[in-house]
């Protein structure tokens, strides 16, 4: 379910949506979620100062709140294929 909500975020605030991958690693007390975007994409999901990613976080914390988890969110950027 936070799978589907970072990654709604993510693809509002991309020029390439179809390109958005969000996984999930679990652990016992929290969970890791790597969103991965294009590079050039990579500035308009960190933010000004890292302020998107921040709210990003931030509501990912309150959701796995309340059902007493944690979580996290990193950010990858996706290479282009090599030619």
């Amino acid at each position: 379910m936070l799978t589907d909500f970072i990654a709604f975020i993510a693809k509002h605030l991309v020029e390439h949506p179809e390109e958005v991958q969000v996984t999930c690693s679990n652990d016992e007390k929290a969970d890791t979620y790597t969103l991965t975007v294009p590079k050039e994409d990579l500035g308009r999901i960190i933010g000004k100062k890292g302020h998107t990613i921040k709210a990003m976080r931030a509501l990912a914390n309150a959701v796995s709140a309340r059902h007493g988890k944690r979580c996290s969110i990193t950010v990858k950027g996706l290479s282009e294929p090599d030619e």
